[in-house]
């Protein structure tokens, strides 16, 4: 979680966290598609998929979403929306 949170942008940090996409931790994979989604990386949606379903509300308060790493990957998605409009 320490190495997401930097702003380490190599690609041997960024692989090592992928890396880590394996293991059984959800939180952790979660953390790992928020570092990727910040360093705009290609392999976010591809991470994104491997934290699989998350409890319902998770994140979730007064109705609004707050988690700090769904916020970063939406974030992520709607830069690449941008990027690929004409």
């Amino acid at each position: 979680m320490a190495l997401g949170a930097t702003d380490d942008r190599t690609a041997a940090a960024t692989d090592a966290l992928v890396a880590l996409l394996d293991e059984d931790d959800q939180i952790l994979r979660l953390e790992i598609v928020y570092a990727l989604a910040r360093r705009d990386d290609p392999r976010t949606e591809w991470a994104w998929a491997r934290v699989g379903e998350l409890p319902p509300g998770f994140g979730m308060v007064h109705g609004q979403q707050e988690d700090h790493r769904i916020l970063g990957h939406w974030a992520y998605q709607r830069r690449r929306r941008s990027a690929e409009s004409p």
